[in-house]
């Protein structure tokens, strides 16, 4: 038993061509042996009507003359010659008008009306006792009577069955015969296929290349099996022959390889010592830009909020007219901050494009606000041209702006005389953007190296009042984070265009916009803060007097404080339904004095923490800080919504969702530094 199951192993091919070979052969005498049924059924079928069909006919014959003279004896003499026939159960002659005139055998199996019979041949059931059979009687084409005969049906299942015996044996005996074939056949494929197998796994296990296979004894087994076989042994006799001349290389790469790790190991060293000294300027200039950018937004902040406080006074129009000019410069101011802060993380990948959708005319009007009296002074046209109808750009607002500023600002450096045009022309699902100028013109062979660092075409003597060389190189890498590239295409002494694509906002990108605009504008609004009383504390007098201003204007009840021990020494702080701190205090960081303030008022306070770092821990502090973290420069609105939203959130639920992914400046609307 133990060696049939080898034999018959699941995994064995054997068993996939016995099965096959099973299920087919079974499956073909199984269809044979049914059609032969069927057959067979059909036969008796016919047999039991023709023959029950023809002792009818022949009855009803001998039955007609007393039919027509009603002679029930004669009738009866004529019925008692079924007697032959054993398979007649009972029979009987009808006259025309339903009369039975006649009868033979049981009539407990006569039917007992006339009038329910229909005439019908004989049927052939393998679970019907038996058949009966009811036709008319005819003399010369006219119909005199009818007979009716009930017969067993058991001789002729008898029969059908044997027949059906004889198939089964016969079929069985072909399905053993076809099985003995198939499993002599199944030895002869099996046989060399496992050898193969077995020889491969021990080739495997061994590493032993000289072993061979069983090779064909005679030209009869040279089929495809045998060539398998034969290949098989040749492949391996080439691996043999190739391992042998491995081993001689390998033999004489060893000393190179040796020299060679000497001579990596010497170099690794070098690299080594030199990315040392480049992570630790990395490391310093980190430390540069975080210190800048905390020290440069301060004043931001102040001139920002200051400037909300004046647009909350009575203005005429030519003080409005300068507030919003004073509105766009600092935007710009703070932006442009911001992106040269961000200049060092384009090469090393930390700054991402945010798409969104930039509506054209308000990206222009900016843009016109903030050069155009920078063109006037130096006597220059500036001029933008866009198609009619509304336009929108889907790409990042930020990144685009700055990729702008750089672009102007060459060409307002390198324009003597004539003007700008900012140029926007539609191109399918995407737009092409120009910054056309009137200048100097670039020579052919400098197209390409003006996007270099420090390259200035017309600056050899390294005047730094004309620039550092950085813009056009700073262009190209915001433009790659845009998925875009700049052509410049330029006529010493007539001028320069440079153009890049940009796509297209689609309409779903508009609907979606228009929203967030709404919220915006909802959640801005400060009037669920009307009467409430708000805590400042920062240890810069300016920014604290330009928040306290700004927050005053809309009805607000402000208290500034210049450090953590002067507010504690206030006893009305606790008292206060707001905190604006600053992370940086003397003596104590922001999350120390909003700690002290929530144990002495006993419940949890709403708060905001104001921040001009941006280094990567500043990055993790708003991640895992208990209040909301806002990095300057923020707006007013971000600032009041962020203060209305810890309506929704309890305390220590951490960062607000306003609050920005990566210590840059994420706030949406213009930035006005807080």
């Amino acid at each position: 038993m133990r060696q049939l199951r080898t034999y018959f192993d699941r995994r064995s091919i054997r068993y996939q061509l016995f099965r096959l070979v099973l299920v087919v052969t079974s499956t073909a005498l199984a269809i044979a042996m049914i059609g032969g049924a069927l057959l067979e059924w059909h036969k008796q079928q016919q047999h039991v009507s023709q023959s029950l069909t023809t002792i009818a006919q022949a009855a009803g014959v001998a039955a007609s003359a007393a039919i027509v003279f009603h002679d029930n004896t004669a009738a009866g003499e004529a019925l008692r010659m079924l007697v032959a026939h054993q398979e007649i159960e009972a029979a009987a002659v009808y006259l025309p008008e339903g009369y039975r005139l006649a009868s033979y055998g049981d009539e407990n199996r006569l039917p007992d009306s006339f009038n329910r019979l229909r005439e019908h041949l004989p049927d052939f059931g393998l679970f019907l006792p038996s058949t009966t059979l009811f036709q008319p009687i005819q003399f010369d084409d006219a119909t005199i009577g009818h007979i009716y005969i009930r017969a067993s049906l058991r001789d002729y299942r008898s029969n059908f069955l044997l027949q059906g015996a004889l198939m089964a044996g016969a079929g069985l005996l072909g399905l053993m015969l076809a099985m003995g074939l198939g499993l002599r056949f199944l030895a002869r494929i099996v046989k060399p296929v496992k050898e193969l197998a077995d020889t491969s796994r021990q080739v495997r296990e061994e590493k032993n290349f000289s072993r061979r296979a069983t090779p064909p004894t005679s030209v009869a087994h040279l089929d495809e099996i045998g060539e398998l076989v034969v290949n098989f042994n040749a492949m391996l006799a080439e691996i043999e022959q190739r391992e042998r001349e491995l081993a001689i290389y390998q033999n004489s790469l060893e000393t190179m390889v040796f020299e060679r790790t000497a001579a990596l190991n010497s170099a690794n060293r070098e690299l080594l010592a030199a990315k040392e000294s480049a992570e630790a300027a990395t490391v310093t200039k980190s430390r540069f830009l975080a210190a800048a950018s905390h020290d440069l937004r301060q004043p931001i902040q102040a001139i920002n909020l200051f400037k909300d406080a004046l647009n909350n006074t009575a203005l005429n129009e030519e003080q409005q007219r300068i507030s919003d000019y004073l509105s766009l410069s600092a935007q710009s101011l703070g932006e442009l901050l911001n992106a040269l802060l961000d200049i060092s993380k384009l090469d090393a990948g930390a700054i991402q494009a945010t798409p969104q959708v930039i509506d054209v005319h308000d990206l222009l009007s900016h843009i016109d606000a903030e050069f155009a009296p920078l063109a006037s002074a130096r006597s220059l046209r500036f001029k933008y041209y866009y198609p009619p109808g509304e336009l929108a750009f889907f790409t990042d607002p930020k990144l685009l702006q700055s990729l702008l500023r750089n672009l102007i600002g060459n060409a307002l450096k390198y324009t003597g005389q004539g003007g700008i045009l900012v140029a926007i022309r539609r191109r399918g699902a995407q737009a092409i953007m120009q910054v056309w100028d009137t200048g100097m013109g670039i020579a052919p062979e400098h197209l390409q190296t003006i996007f270099d660092e420090y390259f200035q075409v017309a600056n050899p003597e390294r005047d730094k009042t004309k620039g550092l060389g950085l813009g056009l190189a700073i262009a190209r890498r915001q433009a790659k984070l845009l998925a875009t590239e700049i052509v410049c295409h330029s006529r010493p002494g007539k001028g320069t265009v440079f153009e890049f694509r940009l796509p297209l906002a689609s309409q779903a990108q508009k609907a979606e916009h228009g929203q967030a605009d709404q919220e915006i504008t909802r959640v801005a609004d400060a009037s669920g803060l009307v009467g409430r009383r708000i805590a400042v504390i920062d240890n810069d007098f300016m920014v604290a007097k330009a928040i306290q201003l700004s927050l005053e204007s809309l009805g607000m009840h402000v208290k500034s404080y210049g450090s953590a021990e002067e507010a504690l020494a206030d006893s009305t702080i606790a008292s206060a339904d707001v905190y604006i701190s600053d992370f940086r205090l003397p003596g104590a960081s922001g999350v120390e004095l909003l700690d002290a303030i929530q144990q002495l008022v006993k419940k949890p306070i709403r708060a905001v923490m104001l921040t001009g770092e941006n280094s990567p821990g500043w990055a993790d502090l708003a991640q895992t800080a208990r209040w909301p973290v806002l990095f300057k420069p923020v707006d007013l609105p971000t600032l009041i919504a962020t203060i209305e939203a810890q309506d929704a959130v309890p305390a220590g639920a951490g960062r607000q969702p306003n609050a920005p992914d990566n210590a840059a400046d994420k706030q949406s609307g213009p930035p006005v530094a807080v």
